[in-house]
């Protein structure tokens, strides 16, 4: 890990009812036991962060789809700097069923959402495509037939996953599963202003300065190549990468505005220029704050020694240095793959946790702050409370000067890591 790169805790919001916090929402994750068959524990339902273009940070409190209408959804705002800048409530509206499959914000906290929704008591799906003004009054609504094999934007028919928002506040439909196009979507009554058909897309898109970047698949040369769309020329540019580039392109997060790529390949986030290079690499498993301190601890299951489990961890100082640890657990823990530091204590203990898996709830280490292993215990049922969980990398962002936003859950907060790979 390169020590200049920098680690900023940019949002800490504590859970509760109060203004200013954000009321904890809980879903049912599978923890199988022997003792317990089929047991379920508690987690924190995700959080998924969206950037406005300039570089406001929206947060969305994820609803599991099957009942959304039982759980109350709402976007919060926070500016550039974390500073807090209000709520928008989300009414699902005539929806009996309804996933939100992605959202963009203007830098005004005017908000749009791209849904999958069912109403009444029909199996069909139907796309829903919205905005609402920052203090949740419907503006514009658009809604079509669900469809993996057509695509209309003018009707909305098709498959749609993705939002793209540009540093001109305009807004852009992506048609990925079915034929590649994207349509400019007026963002003042949500109706087609333009249609421009792409050679090749990828899964996943992300836009800068009128061009759509993303990672395609090549079926005859078998490799993967980055993508750049430009909208003003209707051409796309393929860079073909390297065999050694193949396993980190399957997961893109983000593209800054000199055209880098942002990837993750457990335990590892990459950088990648346009060129396929692949220029730097930090590693990463989880994100933990301590809570004193505020100190920011990031770990990562080291495999440079076969047979054993060593666990790397990086302590970022609020006022900026950076203290290394290495912990190397018993040999006997060896196969357990997952370990990570979840928890740090008042005391500095370490609460290392892994093992969850089908017929097994886990393991959960505590060790001094010099990485003595004090107890090891099956973990208690007050996990939660205490359990660190960054978010998926599909979750992650990347801004315009290539800084990593990383959302962060644990027992007091839901936070946000701003990470720049200088």
């Amino acid at each position: 890990m390169s020590n200049s790169s920098q680690l900023e805790l940019l949002i800490s919001i504590p859970w509760g009812n109060r203004p200013g916090e954000i009321p904890p929402a809980f879903e049912d994750y599978p923890s199988f036991s022997e003792v317990s068959a089929e047991q379920m524990r508690k987690v924190r339902t995700p959080f998924r962060i969206s950037l406005d273009p300039e570089h406001g940070v929206h947060v969305l409190t994820e609803v599991p789809p099957l009942q959304p209408t039982e759980t109350a959804i709402h976007i919060y705002h926070f500016g550039e700097r974390g500073d807090w800048q209000g709520i928008t409530p989300v009414e699902i509206e005539d929806a009996h069923y309804c996933h939100i499959r992605d959202y963009a914000v203007q830098s005004n906290c005017d908000c749009y959402l791209l849904e999958r929704i069912r109403r009444g008591s029909s199996d069909e799906s139907e796309n829903r495509l919205r905005k609402i003004t920052r203090d949740g009054t419907p503006s514009w609504s658009r809604v079509g037939t669900f469809s993996d094999r057509e695509i209309d934007f003018r009707r909305l028919r098709g498959n749609y996953s993705n939002l793209l928002i540009d540093q001109g506040q305009r807004l852009y439909l992506p048609a990925t599963e079915s034929g590649c196009a994207i349509a400019e979507i007026d963002t003042q009554d949500g109706e087609v202003r333009a249609i421009y058909d792409c050679e090749t897309l990828g899964p996943k898109t992300f836009l800068r300065a009128e061009k759509v970047y993303s990672v395609v698949y090549l079926p005859s040369e078998k490799k993967r190549a980055l993508a750049c769309f430009d909208m003003n020329r209707g051409q796309t540019e393929l860079t073909l990468c390297d065999d050694d580039l193949f396993g980190w392109l399957i997961y893109p997060f983000g593209v800054d505005g000199s055209a880098r790529f942002y990837a993750f390949r457990r335990p590892m986030i990459g950088q990648i220029d346009s060129s396929g290079l692949l220029l730097r690499k930090f590693p990463l498993d989880n994100i933990v704050v301590q809570p004193s301190t505020q100190d920011i601890y990031v770990s990562y299951l080291s495999t440079e020694r076969e047979g054993q489990a060593v666990i790397k961890v990086d302590v970022h100082r609020p006022q900026g240095s950076i203290e290394s640890r290495q912990i190397s657990l018993p040999s006997r823990l060896a196969e357990i793959k997952d370990w990570k530091l979840i928890h740090v204590d008042e005391m500095d203990r370490l609460l290392i946790f892994g093992g969850e898996q089908p017929g097994c709830a886990g393991t959960l280490l505590i060790l001094s702050k010099t990485g003595t292993l004090e107890k090891e215990l099956s973990p208690p049922g007050d996990l939660l409370s205490r359990e660190s969980r960054l978010e998926s990398f599909s979750y992650w962002q990347v801004d315009s000067e290539g800084r990593i936003y990383l959302p962060v859950t644990d027992g007091q907060a839901f936070r946000v890591i701003r990470l720049t790979l200088d």
